[in-house]
């Protein structure tokens, strides 16, 4: 049941967008990014005397496409993953990784480049694993053995997102986005973090150009019918 709940959220958040995108806008261009992920900011605690996480600094890969309906507006989906790696508990291991569909205002500055105000939603999984075994640990006064997991888990939380992004016209972006984990639930709402560098390449130049002359030809077209009515 959860595999086909992902499975239906990913296609309206991303494939659906996808398949309109010829009609309704065309592909502005491809990036790739590193950067950086902070789950839960405030949630967890990291020491016996109750201090709390603030940046973990995850590192992150991520990859999205910009689909431009116009000068102003655009649809961003978007892929990242953290690198797996070992939690506080060395014993475990976790990554997290995300399906987000973005959309965003293009606002033109003086120097050329563009900032993106981001806002959207998605999908994020996380999957902790462990090979099995026992571990020891502080109780109470002394110390205890606990088992560990054999196997791995994925959780899966809708979450919402905004952000802002300032794309260059050197062929990068730098980008900051927050995310909303259970938004309707102010007992369990929790909020994450990601930043990080893109480098962006437009592989679809010449497929926007003809799409530009197809809509020019159409227009005049249009235009000549209304004039010789």
């Amino acid at each position: 049941m959860k595999s086909r709940l992902t499975a239906t959220i990913f296609l309206c958040l991303v494939l659906l967008p996808m398949a309109f995108a010829t009609e309704w806008g065309q592909i502005e261009d491809v990036s790739f990014g590193v950067g950086s992920f902070t789950e839960h900011i405030n949630q967890v605690q990291i020491d016996r005397a109750g201090s709390r996480n603030s940046f973990d600094l995850t590192p992150m890969l991520s990859a999205n496409m910009e689909w431009a309906f116009n000068e102003s507006f655009s649809l961003i989906p978007e892929f990242a993953i953290t690198l797996p790696e070992s939690g506080r508990d060395p014993n475990i291991k976790r990554f997290s990784y995300f399906f987000l569909a973005d959309g965003a205002y293009k606002l033109k500055t003086e120097s050329s480049g563009i900032i993106y105000f981001l806002a959207g939603g998605g999908l994020a999984l996380k999957t902790l694993s462990s090979s099995g075994g026992s571990e020891t640990l502080q109780n109470g006064t002394g110390t205890a053995s606990f088992p560990l997991p054999d196997g791995s888990s994925t959780s899966r939380n809708l979450v919402l997102d905004f952000g802002i992004k300032y794309k260059s016209n050197y062929d990068f972006s730098v980008l900051a986005k927050g995310m909303v984990y259970n938004l309707s639930s102010s007992r369990n709402r929790s909020f994450s973090f990601m930043m990080g560098v893109n480098w962006h390449w437009d592989l679809f130049a010449d497929a926007r150009v003809k799409t530009n002359q197809r809509n020019r030809i159409k227009r005049e077209e249009k235009d000549w019918i209304i004039k010789n009515k």
